[in-house]
């Protein structure tokens, strides 16, 4: 790679910003340096060390350094609070080629201005010219990595020669995926400039990426058409990703091969990626919609992108009526018992050419029913008959009430649905009944490029020396957690360089009844972590006396507001005391323990609690109808991490389906009693003998989903109810438990 090009040959431009230079004069230096001359000789000025500057910039425009650094020298000490001579000697330095004392003046002054971005990047293109030189000085390339990625998340005109500038070195150090993301990042801050497209092309080609480099060479030739060589790089690397036989996949850079923590450790701070959001919302919340909101039959042809909408009005969202937060209000017609049954919305997106998403979504608001198009094609039904055609008079299946009311729904969308430059979402609004009170729309498209988290962090598996840290992520990438004993202080790493989106970590080697702070992310950089809120806390030693603080939560599935009510009267009874053993009973996600109603019911009704205690769950019936114990397969098998080889005590299992772990003083029994035989002899009733046999705890707290005794909303005496599991338990699984002087049990199922 040349000297940066972020040094200009005459540094008389990039000084002219500076304070300390009037910029009227920087097409005649040498008539400025005579004045500041005249000036300083008379006496005539009060700022000597501001026209000392003047000079000094002007006579290195001249090309007399040596001159201009006496200058800069002089009004150091004359001003030294002056924080600003500092930079502008170190840039007159860096064009003069002196790095190393460049540094220094560039360092100095950072110290004093961290925010200033330009001087950062120049310091970047510093450190970068003085390793590419040979200079022993400066040993890695990387330093200047960091300050750009830095530089690069503030500069209020960033250009395309800074992403190009960027992506190049990464490239140059091996970090070739990340080099890609920050062409992406180029082309999504700046409209895809042509200069960016054509070296992530070549970039992609370098790694055997022809699918993403005819991409890119596709768009620069969309915006240049007159140069046919980009058409035709563009059709001689759709051939090469045509003829590939293996898939494509990011590699990890070496320097950040981190060894698990049982192993060793890594005490490098990581480096960050670019400094630009990986999420991007291409239809913002409360963005501004077309509507149709006149009861009249808008057929088929307004789902079209090149349907003229210019005669309907306008709004943010929320849109609506009846509920009080509607942003714009609709109208229902004439007759409030006779309402109109649909509602239309469109709006146009733009997805820059040359970008290809990782992955996209929309969260849905809808009252009653919705039909969601993109592009003129039905892409998602929501509470409307899942088959058939659907009318302006077709009501939705059921009136939406409670928290449903203000609850999202996240629907995946394939990326290839996207257009590259504009797009039109158009959705379709429809009510229940004719009299209902109420109606509302409010929605937000989102893409991911790379790494953002969509789920978690969480725990799982807490031990004495043991952790499990899962998170899901919108796009595959490698695995990475940093631990430490502060924030801030993250010096041990462990890594899977496997690429996934569903992120499985597990720690051993720790401290037991230790805290460790953590942060999560990719190989390249912490995506979540690093702050206050992300900590847990090892299990103490075996049969330590110290309190266990359990809080244990029974069909508490619902992801609604009474849910979110009693996590909040705990959290406020618990006063900031940690949780140490956090137990769910079953039925953790209704109705059916699909994957979207655990995001829902789990991760976005407890995320901060998620972070910080370890959660041990049983299988309930609902969670059931997803998923299969005899296989441990599922959602429930899929999202929970559980000990099958006795990992954090007791006695082996062999399966998820039930297993036991210790906490200090107390013994862990979780039984399956939904999935899994309750027969005296079968496998799992076996195991809890021999399991309570040789527990050596002070306590032993038993859970699983049916209750062994009940007259609320199920009868344990009816061994029709529940497929007479409440009886088996009670005849089978209690006269076990008090024989071994078992304490306490805990189940749920039964609501009332």
């Amino acid at each position: 790679m040349p000297i940066p090009a972020c040094l200009p040959p005459r540094w008389i431009l990039l000084l002219a910003a500076l304070s300390w230079v009037a910029p009227a004069w920087a097409h005649d230096p040498a008539s400025q340096a005579s004045r500041c001359s005249l000036a300083l000789t008379e006496g005539s000025a009060s700022g000597a060390a501001e026209l000392l500057c003047q000079r000094a910039a002007a006579r290195a425009a001249l090309g007399d350094s040596g001159g201009a650094l006496e200058d800069f020298a002089q009004a150091l000490r004359l001003a030294p609070e002056e924080h600003g001579i500092w930079r502008a000697r170190g840039m007159v330095l860096a064009e003069l080629r002196k790095w190393r004392a460049a540094r220094v003046d560039l360092q100095r002054y950072l110290e004093w201005h961290p925010e200033d971005a330009q001087a950062r990047w120049v310091l970047g293109s510093v450190l970068w010219a003085g390793w590419e030189s040979a200079n022993p000085s400066f040993p890695s390339g990387s330093g200047a990595v960091r300050q750009w990625e830095q530089a690069l998340g503030s500069l209020e005109d960033a250009r395309p020669h800074h992403f190009v500038q960027l992506a190049e070195a990464l490239a140059a150090l091996g970090e070739g995926s990340v080099a890609l993301e920050c062409i992406d990042a180029g082309l999504f801050a700046l409209d895809s400039p042509i200069s960016v497209l054509e070296v992530g092309a070549k970039l992609a080609e370098r790694q055997a990426r022809f699918d993403l480099a005819a991409a890119y060479w596709d768009a620069a030739a969309r915006k240049a058409p007159r140069l046919q060589r980009l058409a035709a790089r563009a059709k001689i690397c759709r051939a090469l990703a045509r003829g590939r036989t293996t898939p494509w996949v990011p590699s990890v850079p070496q320097r950040f091969a981190l060894a698990p923590i049982a192993q060793s450790s890594h005490s490098a701070a990581p480096v960050t990626s670019v400094a630009l959001p990986p999420v991007v919302d291409l239809i913002p919340l409360a963005s501004e919609w077309r509507y149709l909101d006149n009861g009249s039959n808008a057929g088929s042809a307004w789902r079209q992108p090149g349907f003229d909408d210019s005669a309907w009005a306008s709004g943010p969202g929320e849109l609506g009526y009846g509920d009080g937060d509607e942003a714009t209000v609709l109208s229902f017609g004439p007759n409030a018992s006779n309402k109109y049954v649909t509602s239309y919305f469109r709006r146009s997106f733009v997805l820059p050419p040359g970008v290809a998403p990782r992955a996209a979504w929309f969260d849905l608001l809808r009252d009653d029913g919705a039909v969601v198009y993109l592009n003129g094609l039905e892409i998602h039904r929501s509470n409307l008959p899942a088959t058939g055609p659907i009318g302006y008079q077709t009501y939705a299946l059921s009136a939406i009430g409670g928290a449903d009311e203000t609850s999202f729904e996240r629907v995946v969308l394939d990326p290839q649905w996207l257009l590259g430059g504009t797009n039109v979402l158009a959705v379709e609004i429809h009510q229940a009944t004719a009299n209902s009170s109420d109606i509302s729309f409010e929605l937000r498209l989102s893409i991911a490029r790379y790494g953002a988290v969509s789920r978690g962090p969480y725990l799982q598996m807490g031990g004495t020396d043991r952790a499990v840290l899962r998170w899901q992520t919108h796009t595959p990438t490698d695995s990475t957690v940093w631990l430490g004993s502060a924030v801030g202080q993250l010096s041990i790493a462990a890594m899977d360089g496997a690429v996934t989106t569903d992120h499985t970590v597990s720690l051993t080697g720790l401290t037991p009844g230790t805290r460790y702070y953590y942060a999560v992310g990719r190989s390249q950089g912490m995506l979540v972590g690093n702050t206050a809120d992300c900590h847990f806390q090892t299990a103490p030693p075996a049969n330590s006396q110290a309190p266990v603080r359990i809080w244990a939560i029974g069909d508490s599935g619902t992801g609604n507001a009474d849910a979110k009510a009693v996590f909040d009267a705990y959290r406020t009874f618990a006063a900031g005391a940690t949780t140490d053993v956090w137990l769910m009973l079953g039925d953790n996600a209704y109705t059916t323990g699909t994957d979207s109603e655990y995001q829902t019911a789990v991760f976005e009704t407890y995320p901060a609690l998620l972070r910080q205690a370890f959660v041990w769950p049983t299988l309930g019936n609902h969670d059931a109808m997803s998923a299969t114990s005899a296989s441990e397969s599922g959602v429930y098998y899929d999202v929970f991490h559980l000990p099958r080889q006795a990992e954090c005590g007791g006695v082996a299992s062999g399966t998820e389906a039930y297993y036991s772990f210790d906490h200090g003083p107390v013994h862990f029994v979780c039984l399956d009693s939904e999935g899994s035989s309750l027969v005296p002899t079968g496998p799992m009733l076996t195991w809890l003998q021999a399991d309570l046999a040789q527990r050596t705890q002070r306590w032993t707290v038993a859970f699983w989903h049916h209750p062994p005794y009940t007259k609320g909303s199920h009868d344990s005496d009816s061994l029709t109810d529940s497929g007479g599991r409440m009886k088996a338990v009670r005849e089978n699984v209690l006269p076990l438990l008090e024989a071994a002087g078992v304490d306490v049990v805990l189940s749920g199922h039964s609501h009332s």
